[in-house]
């Protein structure tokens, strides 16, 4: 269902989010109109203006990062729009007007364990170990009962097995988790000061519709926003796809036998890989379920690089780090003493058949391109051109491999402005068995898989190191070739008078340095055609 959701999320025509970020640019409303119009659109849909009322909302997610931007750009809305906002998102307060605490704030005073920092908010209230599940009069009392048994699942699972940290001052107040009778569609985490004015503690607040008709999609949705929590006690410099991201991934540890962090990753990486790694937004829905999506890469860090510890340690690194949504992946990865490119190009390798323990769950990203014959050749569609950090997955069949021609000739030209990475990789199952890197000079390069009918299956994968706010083109060509023919016998040869030209297929003269081909024949049919494109778009950069 959720799968079902994303897909049409990112299928469908402009959402609301489109509608008002549209409105933002063109100057017809401030930037203080878009935050309270973003906030009724996800809480209260039908106080929208009429001209908004007809677009799509969206599925159910986590809002954390809308409310983030809520905080953060608070001071420009008017007193009615700071009334509007603090009706939504934190409904038992005078004002939501707190800005992002000290990341190194003070641990709440002792106290007796009976309350939260905040005091009592809700109507109701349900205490567990941890938790202080508070309610509206309209909320079952055992929807707040479920939803505090999930909480409590995932702080045992995050704090007690996993080693992350324990929220700040929870060992003298109740975590917060707040369930309104509003009709919201997800869930969001933020921060605020305690009622001392000096300590604070991040909390949670969800919306009781979200308990029904979705399973035990709530389940997953307590572990994520947990997670969330848990990454404000660590700090605020990560950019926000991470912190998504991060809490999608780890649904997996804390409930491994719900698996709806699939869906975010089918819906979010697997449909749409030329979006960029670091692309983030709160109202671009192929961004937006990408940020999800790249739970993909806590999937490839635990698994391929230094387990569970690794993806823990990326929140640790930032501990003391003042910065706010500016500290990159490379960064972080580059502190903790790890070569980031050189992991980003394993996990585009990776991922392309999804050589993960999961795999079943999750499919594989989309293909650009489909040789089923060769010679062939093309470019990718306008929509499919990659982001830097992004990737474009080839998918070359065994089967066009003859034992004239056992070998796979692949030639290449993109923007040199896209600082491409070209790999043409053999897979037996989801594991990359052979990977072949096409030197690129230029923006322009060849490669050769030899042997390339013996593997299950062999991809193209094709990455631009470059901006990644950035698409780049490229073109491609692909044919048979026969790299390494079997040596004639002297006896046999016959002498060529001169003049005489040699005609047919020749050797190729594969450099012993860069494994790339030199002096290859033109490719024919499509394989032609793209060639001619590969000299301009070796020049040509397009958006």
């Amino acid at each position: 269902m959720l799968f079902a959701l994303l897909s049409a999320a990112l299928a469908a025509p402009p959402t609301v989010d489109h509608l008002i970020d549209a409105d933002l640019q063109a100057g017809r409303i401030t930037q203080g109109d878009a935050l309270v119009l973003h906030v009724l659109a996800h809480f209260s849909p039908l106080e929208l203006p009429p001209e908004y009322l007809s677009a799509e909302i969206g599925g159910p997610s986590c809002l954390t990062g809308l409310v983030m931007d809520v905080k953060e750009g608070y001071p420009l809305l008017t007193p009615d729009q700071q009334a509007v906002v603090t009706r939504y998102l934190t409904p038992w307060a005078a004002d939501f007007a707190d800005p992002f605490p000290d990341t190194q704030g003070p641990v709440a005073p002792p106290a007796p364990m009976t309350d939260t920092c905040f005091g009592q908010v809700g109507a109701k209230r349900y205490l567990s170990e941890h938790f202080s599940v508070e309610y509206d009069e309209g909320v079952p009392d055992a929807t707040a009962e479920k939803f505090a048994n999930a909480l409590e699942e995932g702080y045992d699972a995050m704090v007690t097995e996993l080693g992350w940290t324990r929220l700040n001052g929870d060992n003298n107040y109740y975590i917060l988790a707040y369930i309104s009778e509003d009709s919201g569609d997800g869930a969001y985490t933020t921060v605020d000061y305690c009622q001392d004015g000096r300590s604070w503690m991040p909390y949670m607040v969800t919306y009781q519709n979200v308990f029904s008709g979705m399973g035990d999609w709530y389940e997953d949705m307590a572990v994520h926003e947990f997670n969330h929590a848990q990454q404000f006690n660590y700090g605020f410099a990560h950019e926000f796809w991470w912190w998504e991201a991060t809490a999608t991934y780890i649904q997996e540890s804390a409930q491994p036998s719900n698996n709806w962090w699939a869906d975010y990753i089918n819906g979010g990486f697997s449909t749409q890989p030329w979006v960029s790694m670091r692309a983030s937004s709160q109202s671009d829905a192929a961004q937006f379920w990408h940020m999800y999506g790249m739970a993909v890469w806590g999937f490839y860090l635990d698994e391929h690089v230094d387990g569970h510890e690794l993806v823990r340690s990326t929140w640790e690194e930032i501990v003391g780090d003042r910065g706010q949504y500016d500290t990159t992946m490379e960064e972080v990865l580059t502190e903790l003493g790890y070569d980031f490119e050189a992991l980003y190009l394993d996990f585009a390798i990776q991922s392309g058949q999804m050589n993960y323990r999961e795999h079943k769950l999750m499919d594989t990203p989309d293909r650009s391109g489909n040789v089923t014959e060769l010679p062939a050749g093309g470019e990718p569609s306008s929509k499919e051109r990659p982001k830097g950090l992004g990737q474009n997955y080839i998918n070359v069949s065994p089967n066009t491999a003859t034992e004239e021609l056992p070998d796979l000739l692949f030639k290449f030209g993109g923007d040199p402005e896209g600082d491409f990475r070209v790999f043409l990789v053999g897979y037996n199952g989801q594991e990359p068995e052979v990977v072949v890197p096409v030197e690129i000079i230029e923006g322009v390069g060849e490669g050769v898989l030899t042997g390339f009918g013996e593997f299950e299956s062999v991809l193209v994968v094709i990455t631009p190191m470059g901006d990644t706010r950035s698409a780049y083109n490229y073109g491609w060509a692909a044919e048979g070739a026969l790299v390494n023919p079997p040596e004639e016998d002297p006896e046999d040869e016959k002498p060529i008078d001169e003049g005489e030209t040699i005609k047919g297929d020749q050797p190729l003269n594969i450099g012993a340095d860069c494994g790339c081909a030199a002096g290859a024949g033109g490719a024919g049919g499509a394989a032609g055609l793209a060639l001619g494109v590969l000299a301009l778009v070796a020049r040509r950069r397009r958006y």
